[in-house]
């Protein structure tokens, strides 16, 4: 009775841990969106050891196929200069991204 019990929790324990990993659509934004975020490194300065920061944005539109795309820019660290990185369309309804 002991092993099957420990089996049981085991599963649910995995069950529960592969449920709390998926992740939250979150529609692409219609008008014009950016993001900054830090690059942290425990060799950079403390006390925080950022090291620096990157940019990605969401400008203009390209068009593949017969697909409309969101052009992503996005820079290096402690850089201003956006380069294209990415085109990126989603389906709201599906609740998909693609790339």
């Amino acid at each position: 009775m002991k092993k099957s019990s420990q089996i049981l929790f085991f599963f649910l324990l995995i069950l529960h841990i592969s449920l709390k990993a998926q992740h939250t659509y979150v529609p692409i934004p219609e008008s014009n969106a950016e993001w900054v975020y830090g690059m942290i490194d425990g060799n950079c300065t403390p006390p925080l050891n950022i090291c620096g920061y990157f940019h990605s944005k969401i400008e203009g539109d390209t068009i593949i196929g017969n697909y409309t795309y969101k052009k992503l820019l996005t820079t290096g660290p402690n850089d201003m200069t956006y380069n294209y990185s990415a085109a990126i369309r989603q389906d709201v309804a599906e609740k998909k991204y693609m790339y």
